[in-house]
């Protein structure tokens, strides 16, 4: 079995965004409106994919009696929303954004959750840092509540600590905004 484990400057950077910067913070399912469901885009990746979704379901299960949880699932996640996202292959980018509007109308969920999750083999592959993931993660936020206005869209990070300990994170898009008017920081972390 070949899974991946977290690179050192990743844990490093894991550790300043959510004891420091206050970018990964404790999930709190009430904040996150999921009466009607949620549309879910996140990474297919077999090792973390059960844990995301069981760890969802409990959010849901805070709204409703039965989740409902539409799920769109490529190899990259909702990182392949951005436009600037080296991850794509394709047009993947689209094809997420024509799906989740089809399942906003048919569905009648409002709520998008967004998830990144380290480590990522393709964010890897590119050699991508964690701070580089969570951009390309805010990046997707922004385009989907440009081009599907109305929509509420959260961000979640996914984390496999190693040793069995895995970890779901709400990721602050308010602490990351505020991190990144210090630009001198995020370029200090990327290249950690």
């Amino acid at each position: 079995m070949c899974v991946l484990s977290l690179a050192e400057k990743d844990r490093i950077q894991i550790r300043f965004f959510r004891d420091q910067a206050g970018v990964l913070l404790d999930v709190h399912p009430h904040l996150i409106d999921q009466s009607n469901g949620a549309i879910v885009v996140a990474c297919s990746d077999g090792d973390q994919m059960p844990d995301v979704f069981k760890h969802h379901e409990k959010i849901c299960a805070h709204h409703r009696e039965h989740s409902r949880i539409h799920l769109f699932a490529l190899n990259g996640g909702a990182k392949l929303i951005s436009e600037n996202s080296p991850l794509r292959m394709y047009q993947e980018d689209e094809v997420l954004l024509s799906h989740i509007r089809v399942a906003r109308e048919k569905k009648n969920i409002d709520t998008v959750v967004l998830y990144a999750h380290a480590p990522c083999a393709v964010a890897y592959d590119k050699k991508l840092s964690f701070a580089e993931v969570l951009e390309l993660l805010f990046q997707g936020k922004e385009r989907v509540k440009r081009e599907i206005p109305g929509v509420k869209v959260a961000c979640f990070c996914h984390v496999d600590h190693g040793d069995g300990k895995k970890r779901t994170y709400f990721v602050s898009c308010k602490a990351w905004s505020k991190l990144r008017e210090t630009e001198s920081m995020i370029k200090t972390l990327r290249h950690a």
